[in-house]
């Protein structure tokens, strides 16, 4: 994946693992983007969770391979 620039081209989310608000999630699935493979390359790209220190614990990207 190519992108413009890690502040320009951005994947966003706001998963979570706090289990006390109806989005909750196991932190092994909060991320906002998961890689699971091998030879995956992103330039130029910003990957972001934006649950907040409220919701406790979240993935930006998750990768392996």
């Amino acid at each position: 994946m190519i992108g413009e620039g890690m502040h320009l081209t951005v994947v966003s989310s706001n998963r979570n693992f706090y289990r006390s608000f109806a989005d909750g999630w196991k932190t092994f699935h909060s991320a906002t983007f998961a890689v699971d493979g091998q030879g995956f390359l992103a330039i130029n790209l910003g990957f972001e969770n934006t649950a907040g220190p409220r919701k406790h614990q979240a993935v930006a990207l998750r990768s392996s391979g």
